[in-house]
């Protein structure tokens, strides 16, 4: 679905001046950072960034991740902690201990996800070309590894509350709630402030300094290892 929403999008883009034009009608709104941006914005590498990165994966990758540590298998009930029993507890007589359940688990999650959004977006490249543009694969690349990066703790967030409440609705519409809050105020095309976590998954700093953010990559990876280390105790513990 997500590689078809890349066709999709980047298939109707139109590079010229209508593009140019509606960044010049707007940009009298945007702090000083994202106004010196602004021939970067009205090029076709910042109509791709502006249109994949700072919207589409913003949101979508995100959602993807919660619904993913949801619906991760034995862990917890997607609905009311019932519908699953069995199967939980046959993963649970296994062999294995629960740390190493939760963990392959969240590996193979963590794994797809970035899978999922890497296959995506190095469809960027090919299909630019169909409209005779270029757009740099190592940039693909690049945005992809920090907007999953950045959606690595919302993934670890909903694990840890879908183990917590062993329900996978009251934990993902926790999680989306959270989200949401964080995107207070809503900026479409505009640098999110440097403590939102969206900043990193939009690549913000990428885009308009040419530099990885490695103090917020290190940061989101610390709180995701710490979301995930409370995750797997509260699993090991609990009494299904």
């Amino acid at each position: 679905m997500v590689c078809f929403l890349t066709v999709l999008a980047i298939s109707h883009i139109s590079p010229g001046p209508s593009w140019a034009e509606r960044m010049q009608r707007v940009a009298g709104s945007w702090n000083e950072e994202t106004r010196q941006a602004l021939p970067s914005l009205s090029s076709f590498q910042g109509q791709v960034w502006a249109l994949w990165f700072k919207l589409a994966f913003k949101f979508l990758l995100p959602y993807l991740a919660m619904c993913w540590a949801t619906f991760v298998p034995g862990c917890a009930s997607p609905y009311t902690g019932k519908s699953l029993d069995e199967a939980r507890i046959f993963m649970l007589s296994l062999p294995v201990s629960r740390r190493g359940i939760l963990l392959t688990q969240a590996a193979m999650g963590c794994g797809q996800l970035w899978l999922v959004a890497v296959a995506s977006s190095l469809l960027l490249p090919i299909i630019s070309s169909w409209n005779g543009q270029w757009y740099s694969v190592k940039d693909a690349l690049i945005f992809t590894s920090l907007s999953t990066l950045g959606a690595l703790v919302f993934y670890f967030l909903t694990l840890l509350m879908t183990v917590i409440f062993d329900n996978g609705l009251k934990s993902l519409g926790f999680c989306i709630v959270v989200y949401l809050t964080s995107l207070y105020p809503l900026r479409l095309f505009e640098s999110s402030p440097r403590w939102n976590i969206n900043r990193l998954i939009a690549g913000d700093d990428y885009f308009l300094h040419g530099q990885i953010p490695w103090l917020a990559s290190g940061a989101c990876l610390l709180i995701s290892v710490l979301l995930l280390l409370v995750a797997v105790r509260v699993f090991e513990r609990r009494d299904f």
